[in-house]
Protein backbone atom coordinates (compact mmCIF):
# COMPACT_ATOMS: atom_id res chain seq x y z
CA UNK A 1 0.00 0.00 0.00
CA UNK A 2 1.00 3.58 -1.09
CA UNK A 3 1.17 5.57 2.50
CA UNK A 4 2.44 9.14 1.40
CA UNK A 5 0.63 12.06 1.57
CA UNK A 6 0.90 15.34 0.23
CA UNK A 7 -0.32 17.91 2.08
CA UNK A 8 2.70 20.59 2.26
CA UNK A 9 1.20 23.99 3.23
CA UNK A 10 2.89 27.20 4.90
CA UNK A 11 1.68 29.69 7.18
CA UNK A 12 3.66 33.03 8.00
CA UNK A 13 2.64 35.36 11.20
CA UNK A 14 5.10 38.20 12.12
CA UNK A 15 4.70 40.00 15.29
CA UNK A 16 6.45 43.06 17.37
CA UNK A 17 6.04 41.32 21.04
CA UNK A 18 6.43 44.42 23.64
CA UNK A 19 7.69 43.77 27.13
CA UNK A 20 5.01 42.10 29.55
CA UNK A 21 2.89 40.70 26.25
CA UNK A 22 1.86 37.12 24.74
CA UNK A 23 1.89 36.66 21.32
CA UNK A 24 -0.23 32.74 20.13
CA UNK A 25 -0.61 31.03 17.20
CA UNK A 26 -2.98 28.38 16.43
CA UNK A 27 -1.58 25.24 14.50
CA UNK A 28 -4.17 22.62 14.71
CA UNK A 29 -5.29 21.34 17.87
CA UNK A 30 -2.33 23.23 19.76
CA UNK A 31 -1.41 26.71 20.51
CA UNK A 32 2.15 27.64 19.99
CA UNK A 33 3.11 30.97 21.56
CA UNK A 34 5.61 33.35 23.33
CA UNK A 35 5.12 35.23 26.32
CA UNK A 36 7.79 38.71 26.82
CA UNK A 37 8.72 39.98 30.18
CA UNK A 38 11.32 42.15 30.75
CA UNK A 39 14.65 40.49 30.49
CA UNK A 40 13.56 37.09 28.39
CA UNK A 41 11.56 35.47 25.92
CA UNK A 42 9.81 32.22 26.83
CA UNK A 43 7.64 29.42 24.37
CA UNK A 44 5.01 27.38 25.01
CA UNK A 45 2.88 25.18 23.72
CA UNK A 46 -0.65 23.96 24.83
CA UNK A 47 -4.43 22.41 23.44
CA UNK A 48 -6.38 25.12 22.08
CA UNK A 49 -9.28 23.53 24.35
CA UNK A 50 -7.78 23.08 27.22
CA UNK A 51 -10.57 20.53 28.80
CA UNK A 52 -9.55 18.31 25.76
CA UNK A 53 -6.45 16.87 26.08
CA UNK A 54 -4.01 16.36 22.74
CA UNK A 55 -1.80 13.60 21.90
CA UNK A 56 1.73 14.95 20.88
CA UNK A 57 5.11 14.46 20.31
CA UNK A 58 7.45 17.76 20.18
CA UNK A 59 10.68 17.85 19.02
CA UNK A 60 12.55 21.51 19.92
CA UNK A 61 15.85 22.47 18.86
CA UNK A 62 17.82 25.81 19.10
CA UNK A 63 20.64 27.10 17.29
CA UNK A 64 22.64 30.07 18.78
CA UNK A 65 26.15 31.48 18.01
CA UNK A 66 27.61 29.21 20.52
CA UNK A 67 25.39 26.54 21.74
CA UNK A 68 22.83 24.00 20.30
CA UNK A 69 20.11 22.62 22.57
CA UNK A 70 17.40 20.50 22.47
CA UNK A 71 14.31 19.00 24.13
CA UNK A 72 11.08 16.56 23.55
CA UNK A 73 7.78 15.48 24.28
CA UNK A 74 7.18 12.17 23.23
CA UNK A 75 4.07 10.30 23.30
CA UNK A 76 2.26 12.52 26.19
CA UNK A 77 -1.30 14.47 26.51
CA UNK A 78 -0.86 18.07 26.71
CA UNK A 79 -3.76 20.34 28.21
CA UNK A 80 -2.44 22.92 29.95
CA UNK A 81 0.60 25.07 29.20
CA UNK A 82 3.52 23.59 28.96
CA UNK A 83 6.92 25.94 28.82
CA UNK A 84 9.26 24.67 25.87
CA UNK A 85 12.40 27.13 26.34
CA UNK A 86 12.64 29.69 29.02
CA UNK A 87 15.68 31.64 27.51
CA UNK A 88 15.14 32.48 23.43
CA UNK A 89 17.46 35.07 22.72
CA UNK A 90 15.88 38.10 20.68
CA UNK A 91 18.77 39.57 18.76
CA UNK A 92 19.19 37.66 15.54
CA UNK A 93 21.85 35.11 17.52
CA UNK A 94 19.11 32.28 17.85
CA UNK A 95 17.48 29.78 15.03
CA UNK A 96 14.40 28.14 17.03
CA UNK A 97 12.57 24.92 15.24
CA UNK A 98 9.90 22.88 16.91
CA UNK A 99 8.59 19.89 15.08
CA UNK A 100 4.78 19.12 17.14
CA UNK A 101 3.03 15.89 15.84
CA UNK A 102 -0.68 15.99 17.05
CA UNK A 103 -3.43 13.52 17.26
CA UNK A 104 -7.02 15.39 16.08
CA UNK A 105 -8.86 14.26 19.40
CA UNK A 106 -12.17 14.37 17.31
CA UNK A 107 -10.86 11.43 14.85
CA UNK A 108 -7.73 10.32 15.88
CA UNK A 109 -6.37 11.52 12.98
CA UNK A 110 -2.82 13.01 12.59
CA UNK A 111 -0.77 16.02 11.74
CA UNK A 112 2.74 17.31 11.51
CA UNK A 113 4.21 20.24 11.57
CA UNK A 114 7.38 21.79 11.13
CA UNK A 115 7.46 25.85 13.34
CA UNK A 116 10.72 27.99 12.68
CA UNK A 117 10.91 31.05 14.81
CA UNK A 118 13.51 34.01 14.35
CA UNK A 119 13.27 37.05 16.74
CA UNK A 120 15.15 40.18 16.26
CA UNK A 121 15.14 43.57 17.64
CA UNK A 122 14.55 42.33 20.89
CA UNK A 123 11.47 41.61 20.20
CA UNK A 124 10.65 44.03 17.81
CA UNK A 125 10.90 41.53 14.82
CA UNK A 126 8.79 38.10 14.55
CA UNK A 127 8.72 35.81 12.24
CA UNK A 128 6.86 32.35 13.33
CA UNK A 129 6.46 30.13 10.10
CA UNK A 130 4.54 26.37 10.08
CA UNK A 131 5.02 24.13 7.51
CA UNK A 132 2.36 21.47 7.64
CA UNK A 133 4.27 18.11 6.26
CA UNK A 134 1.02 16.24 6.54
CA UNK A 135 -2.72 17.21 8.13
CA UNK A 136 -5.66 15.02 9.60
CA UNK A 137 -3.92 11.45 8.50
CA UNK A 138 -5.69 8.55 9.18
CA UNK A 139 -4.66 6.53 12.02
CA UNK A 140 -4.65 3.22 10.50
CA UNK A 141 -2.13 4.52 8.20
CA UNK A 142 0.71 4.79 11.11
CA UNK A 143 -0.94 1.03 11.95
CA UNK A 144 -0.77 -0.63 8.39
CA UNK A 145 3.45 0.37 8.55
Amino acid sequence: MDNRTLEISREVYHANLAPDSAYEVTAGNIIYGLVRSDSSISLFVKSVNQTVPVLVDVRRAAISDSRAQGDAIDDSFLSTEIEIDSGILSDSNEMHRTWIRQQNPDDQSWSLCETALFISGNGARICIWIDWIYKNTPDSVFREL
